[in-house]
């Protein structure tokens, strides 16, 4: 090795104490030296054998005996990692076990006693295993394999991280649990942690802004370097007053003190002042630094692709390896070239440098050094060594679990996989993305691929105590772990990846592990929370319903044998689950398109597990003892809330039947003269030729509490009888009447079919409450109609505003136009000259033109690319909201007179328009197999097979003409539609005949499918009227 400077190292083995220029250390021969440890007057060296040699003064405690170097209370062992303070010394052998000795007089060796210990002693207290151990001045940090960073010794400038300044003994930094850290580092009085992903945290003394923070105020609790968290550190190191840290690309960054250069920044005057926050060194650049240490007051760089060792800072023990040419040289980046280099003896078996490569730098407190090697092995100190990291679950340590087979797991690898399973930092450390040091509030940094495949081939180890040890780590040691307030983004990956374990979705581990995970995941406070529905949201849709197809299913199996989990268990889990369920909605819902449709949350078993009707009257009266199902309605599929719909209005005609009633009753014991019986149903006598207004006359009479009753029509002069079938019909012709052209009541888009309110002032409010009026009608008496409105009709409705995906659904042509101004992008012509537009809206109004205003003084403010989002917008709003606001409220009105209240919570837009316009995605398949027969007719009798073969040959506009004849609409409920087909014994001239009320068909024994195609067109062409057959 080379040395230089004030010396320890060239003093113990002759070459003098100041070394001006590096010198050749003839060291231990032909034996390799692994690391070397340098303080004020203590030297340790760790040789690749795992022996532990010491030098300094006798008083120092050092360890070794007389006569000899090596420590000898260390050779029953073998030790792969020191560290050194000023006076105290640690060691971990290859069990993780540490060993300390030195000075104790701050307790930095774990004992309280303060006693100073000469000899290596074993640290118990230090259960778990240690990966990496760094010592300041006189206080020492503890890195285990499980994650859990320990500290003890001096605690003056709060270095310790406990919050105060006063704690010396040994323990755990609880505010630091469950980041994943890859390495720690310790100046002479502050400190710090590297995580997997390059955040750095630090504490301790900050007078000289060594912490990176931006001030020079001390910190006794662990802080996010928040200048540091998006360039991917890898390595830090810290002097007195000063730190470097190492960067993934190979760039240095430094901070603290710069009082005699060692920040490598140049001088900026007689005095430079401190640097307060992290500084590139310019003068490296294009260098890819792979090595860096941190002495007392200087910092010592080397480059592995060029060979070269830079230095910088205090010379004045010649630590730099070079006599300065200029003034204050020192304070940047200065090369060694290889004719510096010397050799102390011309019969050493080490060549000089420029033969030889360099295995790792260092420095002491004014000393530097380099150990070398004639392979080209250098160190990267990016690259942290296996036996330093915490553990995690590899491809490699899996493969070893699935070779075990049937033979039992032995407990060096059971405690391997207990530690990494009941480890949040473990977890959180395993599985890495290629691009993790990304990790953002947008993005985990996690591999969801590998995080699946290695779970799966995890579950699948035929050595069942595989999955028993998970279990049981998750349940013991992890869950119970987990804080509502997480101290770093990194400590949330958790939540995102512990679904895809296959052992979630065992019905045995719900009340273990599955709804205690879905219990923390609610219990995060708000910060955390928020952050990690970004992770959600940003999640695709194949791992994204992961946890929704898991916890639904938990919810299913639950509610299916609610005896095979502890009943209190089964309840707080099913609301743990349906409150998760939740969170995942609302981050589905977020943004204009979902991550997965909303019917991925629907829980079709759930009208066949749960008394709807008893829940929702519970969720009426706000019971919140019991979890209540309708608080989750995402839960509930149309055929659910079609049934809750039914329920409410039963529950409404009831009141308002049995309200009749008593008001009959009240009459008939009444001495008035004048006193009239009020019928138990809505009844509505209309002509044919004067429907309209006869509807409005006949509506505008009736009592608000009458259009809760059942609706029962009734066409003038004709004999029919309301079941249904004359009601749906009267939807069908009234709606015909009003949506006409000649009324102008609405607007006809060609281009996407569909109609909105028009902006003309032809027809007065009334007109728009009765079309309303219709509709909650419509949807009351579990009627659907044939009505055009876009989806945010329905959004509307319930309250939601209108997007920009509203313009795309009713003018296509127009959202296009739109989102081209949006997207455009120009150098050579301005918005203004493209476009032309204005804050205005063209108004044809019966062939002349005018401008309308889009915002205050919207005729003199052009479109430019800066407002362009605030006139889509403001267009946006116009069109659906200010342009039509008297129409549509007239219409709500009239809706929510018959079909209001707290039912419609329950709701999306898009199931509030299948209530009313139906289903228009025909499985005419499914609608053979659900027809039911009767009489002779069955699915294999030859008549009924003749009827499927024709109408399969039907065109799509026939069969829906066929509905329509059949049921009274063209359109299917969304709870589907179950048809009846009887035979009738008649000639085969006459036609078949439709009881819309009942879907049922009275079918002729038609011989031939000839026969049976023209009559059933023919009964189709006339399907208005109804009389008494």
């Amino acid at each position: 090795m080379y040395a230089w400077g004030k010396s320890i190292i060239g003093k113990s083995f002759g070459n003098g104490a100041n070394l001006q220029v590096p010198t050749e250390i003839n060291c231990f021969g032909k034996t390799i030296i692994k690391s070397v440890r340098v303080s004020r007057t203590i030297a340790v060296f760790l040789l690749e054998d795992g022996t532990v040699h010491t030098f300094g003064a006798e008083n120092d405690n050092i360890g070794h005996s007389a006569g000899s170097t090596k420590v000898s209370a260390l050779e029953t062992v073998h030790i792969v990692d020191i560290a050194l303070g000023d006076s105290h010394i640690l060691a971990i052998d290859d069990k993780g076990k540490v060993y300390g000795w030195g000075g104790n007089d701050k307790d930095q060796l774990g004992w309280t006693d303060g006693n100073c210990y000469p000899s290596p002693k074993k640290i118990k207290s230090l259960s778990n295993k240690i990966v990496q151990v760094a010592c300041g001045h006189s206080h020492s940090l503890f890195l285990g394999s499980n994650g859990a960073l320990w500290s003890a010794g001096s605690n003056n400038y709060g270095q310790l991280g406990f919050g105060d300044k006063s704690s010396t003994e040994l323990r755990p930094l609880i505010s630091l649990k469950g980041i994943p850290f890859s390495q720690i580092s310790a100046g002479f009085w502050h400190s710090f942690c590297v995580t997997h992903s390059g955040a750095v945290f630090c504490w301790g003394r900050n007078d000289n802004g060594q912490l990176g923070l931006g001030d020079c105020v001390d910190r006794n609790v662990p802080v996010l370097l928040k200048a540091l968290r998006s360039l991917s550190v890898k390595y830090i190191c810290a002097g007195e007053l000063h730190t470097a840290a190492l960067t993934l690309d190979g760039g240095v960054f430094t901070f603290g003190s710069n009082q005699f250069g060692q920040l490598g920044h140049g001088s900026s005057g007689p005095e430079p002042l401190p640097v307060s926050t992290p500084r590139k060194i310019f003068e490296l650049m294009g260098n890819e630094v792979t090595q860096i240490a941190c002495g007392a007051q200087h910092t010592v760089c080397y480059v592995g692709k060029t060979g070269n060792v830079y230095t910088f800072g205090n010379n004045n023990h010649s630590q730099l390896g070079y006599i300065p040419k200029h003034p204050r040289s020192e304070f940047v980046p200065h090369p060694l070239s290889s004719d510096m280099w010397t050799s102390s003896a011309s019969t050493s078996s080490y060549p000089k440098l420029n033969s030889v490569f360099v295995k790792e730098i260092g420095a002491g407190k004014t000393e530097s050094f380099i150990s070398v090697s004639t392979r080209p092995n250098s160190s990267d100190f990016r690259r942290i060594p296996t036996h330093q990291q915490i553990f995690t679950l590899s491809d490699e340590f899996i493969s070893k679990l699935q070779s075990l087979e049937n033979t039992k797991i032995t407990p060096d690898v059971a405690n391997y996989l207990e530690t990494i399973m009941g480890s949040q930092s473990c977890i959180n450390a395993s599985f890495l993305a290629s691009d993790h040091y990304k990790t953002s509030n947008s993005y985990h940094g996690i591999s969801l691929m590998s995080v699946r495949l290695r779970f799966s081939k995890l579950c699948k180890c035929t050595c069942t105590d595989v999955q028993s040890i998970m279990v049981k780590s998750m349940q013991s040691s992890l869950l119970p772990s987990i804080a509502r307030s997480q101290p770093d983004i990194e400590t949330l990956r958790v939540f995102v990846l512990l679904p895809e374990c296959d052992l979630f979705t065992n019905s045995e581990n719900y009340g273990k592990i599955t709804f205690p995970f879905a219990n923390l995941v609610m219990s995060l406070d708000v910060a955390p929370s928020k952050i990690l529905d970004r992770w959600y949201r940003a999640m695709e849709p194949l791992y994204f319903a992961r946890p929704i197809d898991i916890y639904k299913q938990s919810i299913k199996n639950v509610l299916d044998r609610p005896h095979s989990v502890d009943a209190r268990v089964a309840e707080t889990g099913v609301r743990s689950a349906l409150d998760f369920l939740g969170k995942l909605n609302t981050v589905n819902n977020t943004g204009e398109v979902p991550i997965v449709p909303y019917q991925r949350f629907y829980l079709p078993e759930i009208t066949k597990l749960i008394n709807l009707e008893d829940d929702y009257v519970r969720w009426l009266r706000g019971n919140s003892q019991v979890v209540i199902f309708c608080n989750y309605p995402f839960l509930l599929n149309s055929v659910a809330k079609s049934s809750l719909l039914h329920i409410d209005a039963v529950w409404q005609m009831r009141a308002a039947y049995s309200e009749a009633q008593d008001r009959n009753m009240a009459s008939l014991f009444s001495f008035s003269t004048h006193a009239m019986l009020e019928t138990p149903v809505l009844e509505l006598e209309v002509r044919r030729s004067d429907l309209l207004q006869d509807a409005l006359n006949r509506l505008a009479m009736v009592d608000v509490r009458s259009f809760k009753k059942p609706l029962m029509v009734k066409f003038d002069g004709e004999e029919g009888q309301d079941e249904g079938g004359v009601r749906k019909e009267f939807f069908m012709l009234i709606l015909k009447e009003v949506l006409d052209p000649k009324y102008g009541m609405f607007r006809f888009y060609d281009e996407s079919h569909l109609i909105w309110f028009s902006d003309w002032e032809l027809e007065s409010e009334m007109m728009y409450f009765l079309v309303g009026l219709i509709c909650g009608l419509a949807i009351y008496n579990d009627t659907i109609i044939d009505i055009c409105f876009p989806l945010v009709l329905y959004k509307k409705l319930l309250g939601e505003p209108p997007l920009f995906t509203d313009l795309a659904e009713l003018d296509p042509t127009l959202s296009r136009s739109m989102n081209h101004l949006l997207e455009y992008q120009s150098d050579v012509h301005s918005i203004e000259d493209t476009f032309c537009l204005n804050f205005t809206v063209s108004r044809d109004n019966f062939g002349e033109t005018t401008e309308v205003d889009l915002i205050a003084g919207g005729s003199n403010i052009p479109v430019t690319a800066d407002n362009r989002k605030e006139y889509v917008q403001s267009y946006i709003n116009h069109l659906f909201n200010t342009s039509v606001q008297r129409k549509f409220e007239a219409f709500n009105k009239g809706f929510h007179k018959v079909c209001g209240g707290k039912i419609l919570q329950l709701f999306r837009a898009t199931e509030l328009m299948e209530m009313v316009v139906g289903n228009q995605n025909y499985n005419w398949e499914e609608f053979e197999k659900s027809a039911d027969y009767k009489g002779e007719y069955y699915r294999q009798h030859p008549v009924i097979r003749i009827f499927w073969r024709v109408f399969h040959k039907f065109s799509l506009e026939e069969k829906k003409d066929f509905l329509l004849f059949l049921t009274g609409s063209n359109k299917i409920p969304i709870t589907g539609v179950k048809i009846i087909i009887q035979p009738v014994k008649t000639s085969e001239n006459h036609l078949p005949v439709a009881h819309t009320c009942f879907n049922l068909l009275d079918l002729p024994y038609y011989t031939t499918e000839h026969t049976m195609d023209m009559k059933l067109k023919q009964a189709m062409l006339n399907n208005q009227g109804f009389y008494l057959i």
